[in-house]
């Protein structure tokens, strides 16, 4: 057994950004009668499911720039002054208002009215007033690729689990500009938009062409290290390392111009999200060229199209990842991804924006997979879901053993981990100087949690390579 030095960073690492409640519980707003009025009869027909969350959870200050970025978000021409979608928006409503109006309520607000203004007219309408169908062809620009069938009864929508998702399928092919999002600084609060979408730009003719050929380059060669943190209003944090081969690069001096960029595909083949981030990089002692960008993403499955674009050669390399985000909110016992670090130092930037994105609260960690005999090794993860006593307290310990092979090599001592009744943290940085890491090579890191208030334990497994004079085995 040996000594483990945990970090004095754990307490600001209890209140990070996006991790903790401290976002959810600062923005508990209710909806003003107008933010009410616009949210359920102005765009409730086309406002998705995780955008409805988002507003309402956000501080109240905040909606007046959330709406900004919801029009900006379905946009099909930003270079124009007119945004046509709201404007056709508009016009389906004032129809709506007209065909759809029911005693007390608008026509737009009803459930024909507001499925009139998500998908405009069916293709056809079977039965009558009081018990009718709507049937809607083929549409996949409508997000329809296998049509849609709507019961009515009366003036309302026979709901099923299987309308809602195809509903909220055609509600997310509106998002015109999915390089606009709602990010949010490490107090909850919306961030205004990061610069304006360009068709045009080599990045985003890269990823179409990516997206159309499947064809991934390694002219510029990059590996990815992605992570999954809780966040706020349902969604997983995602901070993605781009640790980029420095042979290929064009460099100035000690830094070079990058491009890093990316989009996420949903299962219905639609882009939900995209980014574009200028990335001036440059040398380091260690030979790593590291790049950080946060997204965020309710549990599912997607596709990452990623690249990293060398501007002065205009050569680039892409990748296409299948990513499976796991769903944090179910109540369980459960792990965070394990960060494992060279260096973990409070900063006073930014956290969770492009090259600040493996930063929690005022914490930033240097994610690493080589040590060496004179450096420590570094680690730090949530616990989600833990049990509390009568008194409201948790009670979560951790513990970390080392392997060589099959061969234990040694473990820490048992240490109780900071916790509140929503997480635990688990931060410790351990010396490699001492004789437990007797050889170079492929080691292995048992990490194993106990939740002493529900009688459970959950286990990970890291793995790093420790350097030696002998050379990586």
């Amino acid at each position: 057994m040996f000594q483990i030095s945990l970090r004095a960073l754990v307490p600001s690492l209890l209140a990070g950004l996006l991790v903790g409640s401290m976002a959810a519980a600062q923005s508990d707003n209710k909806l003003s009668k107008k933010d009410r009025r616009w949210l359920e009869e102005e765009v409730g027909a086309i406002i998705t499911a995780q955008e409805i969350k988002i507003f309402t959870d956000i501080d109240k200050d905040d909606r007046k720039l959330f709406k900004e970025i919801f029009w900006s978000r379905r946009d099909p021409n930003p270079a124009s002054k007119d945004n046509e979608f709201e404007k056709e928006l508009e016009r389906k409503a004032k129809e709506a208002n007209k065909q759809y109006k029911v005693k007390g309520m608008k026509g737009s607000a009803t459930d024909r009215g507001e499925i009139f203004c998500l998908l405009g007219p069916p293709s056809r309408v079977e039965g009558d007033a009081q018990e009718a169908t709507w049937v809607y062809d083929p549409n996949p620009q409508l997000g329809l690729p296998d049509g849609l069938t709507i019961q009515f009864k009366a003036n309302r929508m026979v709901p099923s689990e299987d309308l809602e998702k195809d509903l909220e399928r055609a509600r997310t092919r509106n998002i015109t500009n999915p390089t606009v999002m709602y990010s949010r600084d490490m107090e909850g609060r919306l961030l205004e938009p990061r610069g304006n979408f360009d068709p045009n730009s080599p990045a985003n003719q890269i990823l179409a062409a990516l997206r159309e050929t499947k064809a991934a380059s390694s002219d510029v060669p990059f590996e990815t290290t992605i992570a999954f943190f809780r966040a706020t209003e349902g969604s997983i944090y995602i901070p993605i390392l781009f640790e980029v081969d420095e042979t290929p690069l064009t460099w100035q001096g000690d830094s070079a111009d990058l491009t890093v960029f990316g989009s996420v595909e949903n299962t219905d083949g639609f882009t939900i999200s995209q980014f574009e981030e200028p990335a001036k990089v440059t040398k380091t002692s260690d030979g790593r060229t590291l790049f950080e960008v946060p997204i965020q993403l309710v549990p599912g499955r997607y596709k990452l199209y990623l690249g990293v674009r060398d501007n002065p050669s205009a050569t680039a390399g892409t990748q296409i990842t299948d990513l499976e985000v796991p769903d944090y909110f179910s109540g369980d016992l459960v792990l965070s991804s394990v960060v494992v670090y060279n260096e973990g130092k409070e900063v006073s930037e930014q956290a969770g924006t492009p090259g600040q994105a493996f930063q929690f609260g005022k914490v930033k960690f240097r994610p690493a997979r080589t040590f060496n005999k004179q450096s420590a090794i570094g680690l730090f993860f949530f616990v989600y879901g833990p049990g509390v006593d009568d008194s409201g307290k948790s009670n979560i310990t951790g513990q970390y053993s080392f392997y060589r092979g099959s061969q234990k090599k040694g473990q820490t001592g048992v240490e109780a981990l900071p916790a509140d009744a929503n997480q635990a943290v688990g931060n410790a940085e351990i010396p490699l100087s001492i004789p437990n890491f007797d050889e170079p090579g492929n080691w292995r890191m048992h990490i194993t949690v106990k939740d002493k208030v529900l009688n459970k334990t959950i286990t990970a497994d890291v793995e790093f390579v420790l350097e030696g004079e002998s050379g990586t085995q």
